[in-house]
């Protein structure tokens, strides 16, 4: 990148600064993009499928793992703000045990039941069953009707025994996702298909795959910390996690993840070291038949952040080096990127600023992106994102007691990020390209410009709102847009406590447009509307121990799309009941 590109985009953020703080906050293979692009079609996956109740009943178990899905997911991300306090409400009853049920629109039914042992100086348990499905249908653009079922289901366990001056967790989680592949397509059956890795033409019925999928994944783990928390203490701890996750095509991952942290004070000095070490391997099925191509992959990611840091009165700085070592992919990777952050208390309890450069590596393993794009193709061999330079720098504090916020900008070098795709077969007719509703990956380097606040307000006890926005400017080398990747997203949520016993929620988000890529003969790209996503909550507390609640989503009742072919419901509501004791 020229002197000048570089120049002209610290411009640019030096000029978006200011309004962001007054704001708030193809088929079965990877593609490696470089400079020249051939498309290769979109995205899909289904959006809101499930309702989401914000449920503020008195009784909170904590647990590792939330199975409940979100009408709209974006990449946003700014640092937690210190929110403002709130008043104090009503005690609540202490409970263990808690039993929530309720029915819907799309024959939805859900039910949960969450336990936590009571409470004790040596041991804390808690244990959740979770449920939730669905059997709704959506309409396709061409006005054809299609069956969207989703059926989530959650068991998990916490474990945490407390010793003299440490303390052992452990958990141990089992979830599953059955869903089908029901978004729309143009592949027809009746057709021949030319396909990679085959000489002879296949016939399109035998390249139609069961609409029916599932993922599972099984996971345990142990940690161990020593409960420092202040900045002049030792601190040090660490955990190991295993993992097992496979779906119906077959495919199986096994996964080991060690990682350990430790913080060594020494007068206003400091010492700390972050190191991640993952394994994991993906075996596959011998016969699946012509449409997948699969390969055996084994990768070893280790990561370590050392650092060297120095506290003084109002903040503190602190400078390292990320080192990243990737094995197992066709080239073996050593990566190093500079760490150097700062934070400054411009008015203790009131102001902060930070700032610095950081580098990233985002791990894309093969779970992991099965269960964000849960229509992505079975055989896509998922390489990670390395973020060589982060440019940051920020704002946060209080206004007031009743008023927090949180400001950044954010400037970042990448190389191979990910973006999804539909996958496509060529007719051997014609040579014309028909996509299908499962998805592949290709890879671009470039850079990204994002800028983001948030800010929380609670101008009366029974009021409280949160704003939060992100903007993002993407710079790609090859591809000509980010496929799926909105370059705004901006939300909205009010909780009203308007009695005693009525607590009232609203939440209204909004994504950007959209790019997504059919790879036809000629390929054509398909605009994704914005997403306006409505949602209202109600909690009637009819006792300590019973309450009632209703849930209606996607007021605006649009049937958006958050990957290209797979249309989300449109009004949705819930009803039901939660019991404490």
């Amino acid at each position: 990148m020229t002197p000048s590109i570089i120049k002209s985009k610290l411009t640019t953020i030096t000029l978006l600064l200011p309004v962001i703080l007054t704001a708030q906050q193809t088929i079965n293979q990877d593609v490696r993009v470089v400079r020249e692009y051939t498309p290769t079609i979109s995205d899909a996956t289904k959006m809101d499928q499930m309702p989401v109740l914000d449920d503020t009943s008195t009784y909170r178990p904590v647990f590792r793992y939330s199975i409940l899905s979100r009408p709209i997911e974006t990449p946003g991300k700014i640092d937690p703000i210190s929110p403002a306090r709130l008043n104090a409400e009503r005690a609540p009853m202490v409970t263990n045990t808690r039993i929530k049920a309720g029915a819907g629109l799309n024959n939805s039914l859900m039910g949960e039941i969450d336990y936590n042992m009571p409470a004790s100086k040596d041991y804390q348990l808690g244990l959740s069953l979770r449920q939730h499905s669905s059997w709704g249908k959506v309409t396709h653009e061409n006005s054809r009707e299609a069956d969207a079922p989703l059926h989530e289901t959650f068991v998990g366990a916490n474990v945490k025994r407390f010793f003299t001056g440490t303390t052992l967790t452990s958990h141990i989680d089992y979830k599953r996702r059955g869903y089908e592949y029901y978004g729309m397509e143009t592949f027809d059956t009746l057709q021949n298909y030319w396909i990679p890795n085959h000489n002879d033409p296949i016939k399109g019925n035998d390249l139609k795959v069961n609409s029916a999928q599932y993922t599972s994944q099984f996971s345990m783990g142990l940690g161990l910390n020593n409960r420092a928390t202040a900045s002049d203490d030792f601190q040090w701890n660490g955990n190991i996690d295993f993992s097992s996750f496979g779906n119906k095509t077959g495919v199986k991952q096994n996964q080991l993840d060690l990682a350990g942290h430790i913080y060594t004070p020494a007068g206003n000095l400091y010492f700390a070291a972050d190191l991640d070490m993952n394994f994991y391997k993906v075996s596959t099925p011998d016969t699946i038949g012509p449409m997948y191509s699969f390969d055996d992959r084994q990768i070893s990611l280790v990561k370590a952040l050392p650092r060297l840091g120095y506290n003084f009165g109002n903040g503190y700085v602190e400078g390292g080096l990320l080192l990243i070592s990737e094995m197992g992919r066709d080239d073996d990777e050593m990566r190093a990127a500079p760490h150097l952050y700062a934070q400054l208390d411009v008015a203790q309890g009131i102001v902060s600023l930070f700032g610095g450069m950081t580098g990233q590596l985002n791990r894309n393993d093969y779970a992991t992106m099965q269960f964000s794009n849960p229509f992505i193709s079975p055989d896509v061999n998922i390489q990670s994102s390395f973020y060589g330079m982060n440019l940051l720098g920020g704002i946060k504090g209080n206004f007031s007691s009743a008023a927090s916020f949180s400001a950044k900008v954010e400037y970042s070098i990448f190389n191979d990020e990910h973006f999804f795709v539909n996958n496509s077969y060529e007719r051997v007719s014609n040579g014309t390209r028909d996509y299908v509703n499962r998805f592949g990956v290709v890879y671009d380097d470039g850079s990204l410009l994002k800028l983001g606040g948030e800010m929380l307000i609670t101008p009366l006890k029974m009021l409280s709102v949160k704003l939060s926005g992100n903007y993002y400017a993407w710079e790609l080398d090859a591809l000509a847009n980010p496929y799926h990747k909105p370059n705004v997203d901006l939300g909205l949520g009010v909780n009203i406590k308007a009695t005693d016993d009525l607590h009232i929620s609203t939440n209204v988000t909004y994504v950007g447009q959209r790019k997504a890529l059919l790879n036809t003969l000629i390929p054509v790209e398909k605009n994704l509307d914005a997403m306006v996503d409505i949602n209202i909550g109600i909690r009637y507390d009819y006792t300590r121990s019973w309450s009632f609640w209703a849930q209606l989503d996607n007021l605006a009742a649009r049937q958006y799309y958050q990957w290209y072919g797979y249309p989300s419901y449109k009004v949705h509501a819930m009803a039901g009941a939660t019991f404490c004791f």
